[in-house]
């Protein structure tokens, strides 16, 4: 296997030749989806799989000296959450319902009954919200899954959203065929459209402090202001390269990305292996550095 040859750190990216029908195969450690403890900025949570196929594999890194530690496998659905307080996980396993586990890996319990609720995010007063799709309503509910309130006027589509505090979250809005940057009350259920973007491959927005949401698309990543819509590009990406599922330090400081990796085959251009990384970042995208990740 020959690979086409292009640089995959810092901003410059190689798009992938299209002119065949391209074919995806994945690296056989693939990272879905990763979250810092609130409470601990030296601690990373991620989901991986082997080879996309099978069980999921959830581990804790140590960023202080790149140690792994399995804390779950099974079927995990669409995502996960760390309570701020870095004491539980929260997580849809594969009956579709939602569960709760310690971060220690201790005390699995199903939470949440309802056949697919999905994307559990922990509010920052200990609540979650989720999806229900049988209904396609969201839901606040308390630690114990005892339903608090249903979220009317929830950002439609919008997978995960990340709370500034207890009552106002950042997310992704879809209304017909536009797609907004928005803010959302999660106690008079207003949502407030930001800014419109591209529809397609938008990656859910975080809040990295000073007013500033974070987030990206297929072309790269960017800042946008929560007050004025101003944007700005900080970071160049092409169909070779994305950053997806952005996680933030507690000091707003530092972000955690997992960036996906094309490889073009020189010799097959139609076929191409797809690689997931962990990148670590000042919040301005002034610097990338690879971390370790386990090999399952």
């Amino acid at each position: 296997m020959g690979l086409l040859s292009c640089k995959k750190d810092g901003n410059d990216c190689t798009p992938l030749d299209t002119s065949q029908n391209l074919n995806y195969s994945f690296d056989k450690d693939f990272v879905y989806k990763i979250c810092l403890n609130p409470s601990n900025d030296n601690e990373l949570f991620l989901v991986m799989q082997k080879n996309a196929e099978g069980p999921h594999q959830l581990y804790k890194l140590d960023l202080t000296n790149s140690a792994y530690t399995l804390i779950y496998q099974d079927n995990i659905w669409n995502g996960f959450d760390v309570s701020p307080d870095g004491e539980w996980i929260l997580l849809t396993l594969g009956d579709a319902k939602i569960w709760k586990i310690k971060t220690n890996g201790d005390s699995l319990q199903k939470i949440v009954d309802m056949e697919l609720s999905v994307y559990p995010t922990f509010n920052t007063n200990h609540t979650f919200s989720f999806l229900n799709n049988n209904v396609n309503k969201h839901f606040l509910a308390d630690l114990d899954g005892n339903i608090l309130d249903t979220l009317d006027n929830h950002p439609a589509m919008s997978n995960f959203v990340d709370y500034i505090n207890d009552s106002i979250a950042v997310a992704k809005n879809y209304t017909a065929d536009k797609c907004f940057l928005s803010t959302y009350n999660v106690k008079s259920h207003v949502i407030n459209n930001i800014k419109e973007v591209d529809p397609g491959s938008v990656v859910s927005p975080i809040f990295i402090g000073q007013n500033t949401m974070l987030w990206a698309n297929k072309e790269g990543v960017y800042t946008t202001s929560i007050l004025s819509g101003n944007t700005t590009k900080i970071r160049s990406s092409c169909s070779s390269i994305r950053y997806l599922t952005p996680t933030v330090n507690s000091s707003k400081s530092q972000v955690i990305w997992v960036k996906y990796i094309y490889n073009q085959d020189k010799d097959n251009l139609s076929q191409v292996y797809l690689d997931t990384k962990l990148i670590l970042s000042d919040s301005g995208f002034g610097f990338e550095q690879t971390l370790t990740k386990p090999s399952l």
